[in-house]
């Protein structure tokens, strides 16, 4: 084998191990779009769990969350405290779906089961 014909075969070998990579590559970016919508969905479905579970085995909370939507303005400071951190308990891993659906990494039959929350 004369030593263009190594520099040719080399270089077949670098263009099939560039098109694999690329391949590689590829798949590595499906699998980790899937795992961002997984975790995505696990948090959201967490986050409903945790605020159906506490409002059915906590009577005190499920008084409190009564009240906000009927008497926050006869809040003290405290329980205006309180409530604004339930809602930016509630509000920030919808607004990160957000967020992820304008970048790109929502899709459009995924937003639209987010709409509804």
């Amino acid at each position: 084998m004369t030593l263009e014909q190594a520099y040719f075969t080399t270089e077949i070998l670098v263009g099939i191990g560039f098109i694999v990579s690329i391949i590689f590559l590829a798949i590595q970016m499906r699998q980790n779009s899937y795992l961002l919508r997984k975790s995505m969905a696990d948090q959201r479905r967490n986050r409903i769990i945790w605020q159906a579970e506490t409002i059915s085995t906590n009577a005190d909370f499920r008084d409190f969350e009564r009240r906000i939507d009927t008497e926050y303005t006869t809040f003290d400071a405290d329980e205006k405290f309180r409530a604004n951190m339930m809602g930016v308990r509630t509000l920030s891993s919808i607004l990160d779906e957000l967020l992820a659906y304008f970048d790109g990494q929502i899709s459009e039959d995924e937003w639209i089961n987010l709409q509804w929350n």
